[in-house]
């Protein structure tokens, strides 16, 4: 390894008045590279691109293999300076890649606890500011998944999207929350499904008004097993009440 120091060094500042002055100056500055030089040692490498101090100590980073395998101890931030989780990021858009085989994301949890178990966590803050918690809006948009294939430009399109919506304004313990769920066809692209907060349930209609709320035909392919007592029962247009 070759560390290469350029230093300002001219005629001219010597040349000028208070040279000697300036010539303590440029010896301390000396003094500090070359106390620098001499840590280097201890700081390099534990691998390529990758530096850190005593590997029989905690480290922050520590490298295990030529092959780039990286370990970290304690809590690691990006874009934050004070990570509090074991890995926190902020800002931007991180993006897995993977070519020629299949790219799976692992969430595994061990625990002899029935109630544990992995979990995703999509949440969201009325507020523009990191850190700063605000009461959500009726209609705010809360999270969303998308699968997206290419088309034939080719460019990645929205296939299918399952989306989070607030449905009613936000209480000191609730957050009233629907769900819809978006496909594409070969000639549009429309909520098929939609879990009101209360539970209605609507296929075909974004505002279902009763339990099942279907707009279109349906099968039932082992027939009405059971129809509740006093209850509406609906077939080929017409209603019958018991």
């Amino acid at each position: 390894m070759i560390i290469r120091i350029s230093l300002p060094i001219t005629s001219r500042i010597l040349a000028e008045p208070g040279h000697k002055a300036r010539s303590g100056e440029l010896r301390n500055r000396v003094r500090v590279l070359i106390a620098f030089a001499l840590l280097l040692p201890a700081l390099l490498p534990c691998g390529a691109g990758v530096y850190c101090s005593d590997l029989t100590v905690t480290n922050t980073i520590r490298q295990t293999s030529s092959a780039g395998t990286n370990t970290f101890a304690g809590k690691v931030g990006i874009g934050v300076t004070s990570p509090s989780v074991t890995l926190e990021v902020k800002a931007g858009n991180p993006t897995f890649e993977q070519n020629a085989s299949a790219l799976n994301l692992a969430i595994n949890s061990y625990s002899d606890t029935s109630t544990d178990e992995p979990r995703i966590l999509l949440q969201k803050s009325h507020s523009d500011t990191l850190g700063t918690l605000a009461e959500t809006q009726n209609g705010e948009d809360l999270g969303e998944i998308q699968f997206k294939g290419c088309d034939g430009e080719p460019g990645y399109r929205q296939g299918l999207r399952i989306a989070a919506m607030q449905d009613g304004a936000a209480t000191s313990t609730r957050v009233p929350t629907r769900m819809e769920i978006y496909t594409d066809s070969s000639s549009d692209a429309a909520i098929r499904f939609v879990l009101k907060s209360d539970g209605k349930v609507g296929i075909g209609t974004n505002e279902p008004s009763a339990t099942l709320d279907v707009a279109g035909t349906a099968k039932f392919r082992q027939g009405v097993p059971y129809v509740a007592p006093m209850g509406d029962v609906g077939m080929g247009g017409y209603t019958n009440s018991p």
